[in-house]
């Protein structure tokens, strides 16, 4: 998981770009860019339940949840008009329900914002359970706004 602590302010760059002046990319671009932090949050959360589970101290992953928070900040401004096209694995309904996938976006960056909070603390059993929320406003996006998929070894 070294990789993915790497590869952290890669997420960090990406969920400020919401702020930065208009930037024109073509669709595929941006599907590949946003798949690619989707994995990489994916990563970090596991590292985080393994590590922590494992007796790591959960005050070493404020960091990696901020990065999560503000990837799920900006979410929404990944999926721009124009980006429901192959290799997008996004419903449709990402596009025709905005006001629900903003929702559910929201209730994910407060959820990894809440768990930044609970690991500066160092309880691990918060720590343990704040991430187990965190991963579960994650899946109830998914389960709603993303399309099931072929079984991935990740590269595609």
């Amino acid at each position: 998981m070294l990789v993915a602590r790497a590869l952290l302010p890669i997420i960090t760059v990406m969920a400020t770009a919401a702020d930065a002046p208009q930037v024109n990319m073509k669709a595929e671009e941006l599907i590949h860019g946003r798949r690619a932090a989707y994995y990489l949050s994916g990563a970090l959360v596991s590292e985080m339940q393994y590590s922590v589970g494992h007796g790591g101290d959960p005050t070493r992953e404020v960091f990696a949840a901020n990065a999560i928070a503000n990837w799920a900040r900006v979410l929404p401004s990944m999926f721009p008009p124009g980006t429901d096209v192959p290799p997008t694995h996004a419903n449709p309904n990402v596009w025709t329900d905005r006001p629900g996938f903003e929702a559910k976006a929201g209730a994910y960056a407060n959820a990894a914002t809440r768990l930044a909070e609970v690991a500066a603390t160092g309880d691990k059993d918060a720590f343990m359970a704040q991430l187990s929320a965190t991963r579960a406003a994650c899946d109830a996006c998914h389960h709603v706004y993303h399309r099931q998929e072929e079984p991935s070894d990740g590269k595609k």
